[in-house]
């Protein structure tokens, strides 16, 4: 499966497109993003013991390599946890959703060169 997000553009040019896989028959669940100049290919982002980037440009590839994080080895954890009612530090729904309100009211502020109020979420 793909997902892919198109980027916008002020100037009527495409913008770049960021498609990430979770491809069932290769087991690939990587990120790539295509630019008008470049492209980003990232190793799978989950179950990897490092972590390659590459960007692919007219003068070749070059590749990066990091050590991968327990970050989702950790969140899982967290979840079986409250599974079994603890409470984790891991933010939930509402937490989230607070995130978003207040993210969209700093957008807007930004867009109308005011101070805006954050919306109160239910």
């Amino acid at each position: 499966m793909a997902s892919s997000i198109p980027g916008g553009s002020t100037n009527g040019a495409p913008g770049p497109v960021a498609r990430a896989t979770r491809e069932v028959a290769n087991a690939e669940n990587n990120l790539i993003v295509e630019g008008a100049e470049a492209t980003l290919v990232t190793s799978a982002l989950r179950f990897a013991p490092e972590h390659v980037v590459r960007v692919r440009d007219r003068a070749g590839t070059t590749e990066e390599r990091f050590p991968a994080s327990p970050a989702y080895a950790l969140e899982i954890r967290a979840f079986e946890g409250e599974l079994h009612g603890e409470r984790s530090l891991l933010p939930d729904g509402e937490d989230s959703m607070r995130t978003v309100a207040v993210t969209q009211a700093v957008l807007q502020a930004i867009d109308e060169r005011r101070s805006v109020a954050v919306s109160a979420v239910a």
